[in-house]
């Protein structure tokens, strides 16, 4: 796992295999965005960020 991230999990949807679904929980917003400026990342944007098609990024923060 990349520093700072504590857990992910990768989901695919039952109706629609097609949709994925990937919850990341991090130390702090810094980590991530240390994460998503990572080489790792810019790799995978250059070889294979074609493969994904649409894309909604959520943020959230636990309250329980």
């Amino acid at each position: 796992m990349a520093p700072g991230c504590i857990q992910y999990d990768l989901h695919v949807s039952t109706n629609e295999p097609e949709v994925v679904l990937f919850v990341e929980t991090w130390e702090s917003e810094d980590a991530w965005n240390r994460h998503m400026r990572s080489q790792a990342i810019e790799e995978f944007r250059r070889t294979g960020g074609h493969l994904i098609g649409q894309f909604s990024l959520q943020t959230y923060r636990k309250i329980a």
